[in-house]
Order: C-alpha cells, then sequence, then structure tokens
C-alpha cells in the first residue's frame, strides 16, 4: 500500500511539473525586444509594390545573395528616424543599395519578410 502511494504521488508530482512548465513564457515571449531579435542586414535591390515583392541582397562579397521576398499586411516597416512607416514599400527609402535590417518569417513563410527596419536595431538610440 504504502508503495502505491509513493508511486502515485511521484506520477502526480511529474504530471503537474509538466503542465505547468508548458504555460511558462519568457518574460518578454509578448514584447518586441529588438536586441533579442535576430535580424539579417541587407540592401534593397528592387521593389515591385504591385506584387508586394522586395529583392534584397545580403552578405559580403562571394557570400552575397539576391533573395526575393514578399510583404504582407501584418509586415511592419521602421524608416531612418525610429518611427513606424504607413506607406509600407511605396515608401521614399525603398531605393537601390539602401541599407535595411529584416526579419523573415518561420515555416510556410519562410519567404516572407515579417519587419524590415531603414536603421540597425542592434545600434544605440542618439539623443537629438
Amino acid at each position: 500500500m504504502l508503495m502505491r502511494l509513493m508511486v502515485a504521488g511521484f506520477a502526480f508530482f511529474l504530471l503537474a511539473d509538466n503542465s505547468f512548465g508548458q504555460n511558462a513564457q519568457p518574460a518578454n515571449a509578448n514584447n518586441q525586444n529588438t536586441a533579442n531579435a535576430q535580424y539579417v542586414r541587407g540592401r534593397v535591390v528592387r521593389v515591385d509594390p504591385a506584387k508586394n515583392v522586395v529583392i534584397v541582397r545580403s552578405g559580403e562579397g562571394d557570400q552575397a545573395r539576391e533573395q526575393e521576398y514578399t510583404v504582407g499586411d501584418t509586415t511592419q516597416y521602421w524608416g531612418t528616424d525610429r518611427q513606424q512607416i504607413n506607406d509600407g514599400l511605396r515608401y521614399k527609402g525603398f531605393r537601390e543599395n539602401a541599407d535595411v535590417w529584416y526579419r523573415v518569417g518561420t515555416g510556410n513563410n519562410a519567404r516572407s519578410i515579417s519587419e524590415m527596419r531603414f536603421y540597425d536595431p542592434a545600434a544605440p538610440v542618439r539623443n537629438k
């Protein structure tokens, strides 16, 4: 009887611990913290607002590659002034060789951009 009670207690402990761990999230899970986000640095090659497509060159020298990405209604854009852009691909900053930092989607959205910035998000903010 004592053995059954010990086994039941141990099983309860394992199940309880597992179920609580599934709901645990990092402190910044809902916070879009740019310091921890993985951005890719690139340069704009070409933009086609009619098709919602942007071509970006990333890498240097022999490692440079041009990639075509799609953008959507949920893609977020940030200008050089660190303010959000509402013009999307029609933003005047989308010109050839403009430096950009971007994040791509995951899974089926790996060929789409979820966020694009015209400044280095890792750089410190300069006070005016």
